[in-house]
């Protein structure tokens, strides 16, 4: 335990750089989330990262690089006490936990369509006592729809779920106008964002933003790809369950294949 404690203080170093404070009980917090972690990994197919240096570095850290990528003005706006953020395939909750356990925001909303992976997410936070976090067992594609989610949210976070056409259209539907989508990727995604450049269009968005995102020791950067919401979504979309990963907007897709040329 203490060694754990002390691995994971290395998080408040790495982290002040990039104006963001951890305090001693949110250490605890990260703690008690590793410990869920490695306890329920291989029973609810959680994650293949193990051990306190990678969790550290690889999930806690690069969920941190959402804020890291925002200036002071957009964290106020999209991370503060009156904010809403939604992580839109959260898995076992990354970026949206380790955000909700910094920040004070107000609500925070987990959504996966896996039902071991909110169960799991259910445990984190009722462990964590993080009251202002639900999590949601659903496709974006259906609860999208809602009135309650739908243009609700100052920000909305994904981690490399999807190829950006189909994130564009599967997160900007929650987005608030004025609020922003912030998908994180690797280090080279200008080809992959001038695909969704027609994508965003359609569902309210402007040109994306890449931000090249330095947190921490990590050798290769990652990259947030920045959408803000300009204008609103069109009733149609998102589409129906699995279109948009099958049909991505704005992406030609070949027509009457040759068989056996």
């Amino acid at each position: 335990m203490v060694l754990e404690e002390n691995l994971l203080k290395r998080l408040i170093q790495q982290v002040e750089s990039s104006g963001i404070q951890i305090s001693e009980e949110q250490t605890e917090k990260f703690t008690a989330y590793y410990e869920l972690l490695e306890e329920h990994r291989k029973k609810a197919n959680l994650t293949a990262i193990t051990g306190i240096d990678q969790v550290r570095d690889e999930l806690f850290l690069r969920s941190l690089g959402v804020a890291a990528a925002l200036n002071q003005a957009e964290r106020n706006r999209s991370l503060g006490t009156q904010s809403g953020l939604i992580d839109v395939g959260t898995g076992a909750g990354f970026p949206g936990l380790p955000l909700a356990i910094v920040f004070p925001i107000k609500r925070v909303t987990l959504l996966d369509s896996t039902q071991k992976k909110t169960r799991f997410l259910n445990l984190v936070v009722k462990t964590l006592k993080l009251d202002q976090v639900e999590v949601i067992n659903d496709r974006a594609e259906v609860l999208a729809h809602s009135n309650e989610h739908r243009e609700s949210y100052d920000l909305v976070v994904s981690r490399a779920v999807a190829s950006l056409p189909e994130l564009a259209e599967l997160t900007l539907p929650f987005c608030k106008i004025g609020g922003m989508s912030v998908a994180l990727k690797g280090s080279d995604v200008r080809q992959e964002s001038l695909s969704a450049a027609t994508a965003t269009g359609q569902v309210g968005a402007s040109t994306a933003q890449l931000r090249s995102v330095a947190i921490g020791a990590r050798a290769e950067l990652d990259t947030a790809v920045v959408w803000r919401k300009v204008f609103p979504t069109p009733t149609q979309f998102p589409r129906r369950n699995g279109i948009p990963h099958k049909r991505p907007l704005g992406v030609s897709m070949p027509s009457n294949p040759k068989v056996g040329v």
